[in-house]
This record gives structure tokens, C-alpha cells and sequence, in this order.
């Protein structure tokens, strides 16, 4: 076991060290996203029974173990390419998310499917190319602290915008219902 040290980003060290775990994890949740509505969920929960099959620190696993984390962690977050790859080659969403972005396809004219890569090529680099944006800014979202006085300041505005969304809500959603009914 890896000692560990109180920080956001893990050592280039504890992540090598786990190397296959993270290959495994991520071929496995690639294959899960590969099948139509199973969720991320399911690659996450995979990978880390994989992880836990195969791993000398079994009873490490249920009590913060390094080698379960990253393998839920990469099993969750590469599912999620895996899911576009059936929506855009086959015009099949894999998931909620990817249904969406065919529906947002169509409404711009892509028609997602086998001849999406005859009839749009640049789409597909595109897409590639927001994955690993995605990515990216996963990275710099979970880099962040998560800890004092940031933390403290983004739940406050998190709390101020969601009751001002809801106390609006309650005050235009039924007075537009009324007055697109009760007028002439």
C-alpha cells in the first residue's frame, strides 16, 4: 500500500503503481458504454469488482483503498465515450446524454449513423475533440480545493441560485399557466 499524503492531486507515483488497474478499468468501461443503456454506473461497478477479483489487497477494498478508486473512477468516467461510439457509427444512443446529443444532431441536419463519416468527416473530429475538452475540464473541476474557504463561498452560491431558481419558479410558473389560459 502506497502511503498516502492529504492532497487533491494524486503522486505520479500511486497512480503508476496502478497502472493496470487503470488500463483494465478503462477497457471495461469503454465495453460497457458499448452497450445501449446500461449507464455509467455499471462500468464503475465492474471495474471495481474487476479490481477487487484480482487485487493482494482485498481486504483493503470498502476502506478507501487507492486500487478501488481509480478502478470506479476510470470504469465511470470512460464509459462515457464508450457511449457516443454506438450513437454516431450506428445512430443507437448508448445512454440518456448520448440521445441527446443525436436529437441535437438531427436538429442541425447530421444524421447520425454509418454514413456520418462520408457525409460530415469533420463532425467526428469535432466530437473528439469536445471529449477531450471534456476531459480536460473534469481535470481542472477536480483539481480545484475542495477544501476552506473556496468550498465554503461555491456551496454558498450554489445555495443562493438553486432557492432564487425555485422561489421564482414559484412565483412565474403558475402565474404564466393562468395567464396563457385566462386570456382570450
Amino acid at each position: 500500500m502506497v502511503e498516502m499524503r492529504d492532497s487533491v492531486l494524486p503522486r505520479f507515483r500511486e497512480v503508476a503503481q496502478y497502472w493496470r488497474t487503470v488500463l483494465r478499468s478503462g477497457v471495461i468501461g469503454v465495453l460497457t458504454g458499448l452497450m445501449p443503456g446500461v449507464g455509467e454506473d455499471a462500468g464503475a461497478w465492474m471495474s471495481y469488482a474487476a479490481a477487487k477479483a484480482v487485487s493482494k489487497e482485498r481486504d483493503q477494498f470498502g476502506k478507501g483503498s487507492i486500487d478501488g478508486l481509480m478502478a470506479a473512477e476510470t470504469g465511470d468516467m470512460s464509459s462515457i465515450p464508450g457511449h457516443i461510439i454506438p450513437a454516431l457509427a450506428l445512430g443507437i444512443p448508448g445512454s440518456a446524454p448520448s440521445a441527446v446529443l443525436m436529437a441535437a444532431m438531427i436538429i442541425h441536419g447530421i444524421q447520425p449513423g454509418p454514413m456520418l463519416m462520408i457525409e460530415h468527416p469533420q463532425f467526428i473530429y469535432d466530437v473528439v475533440a469536445m471529449t477531450s475538452l471534456a476531459g480536460m475540464a473534469f481535470l481542472a473541476n477536480g483539481s480545484t480545493p475542495s477544501r476552506g474557504a473556496y468550498s465554503e463561498n461555491v456551496a454558498k452560491i450554489v445555495e443562493y441560485l438553486i432557492s432564487n431558481v425555485r422561489s421564482n419558479g414559484l412565483i412565474t410558473g403558475p402565474t404564466t399557466v393562468f395567464a396563457s389560459v385566462g386570456s382570450p
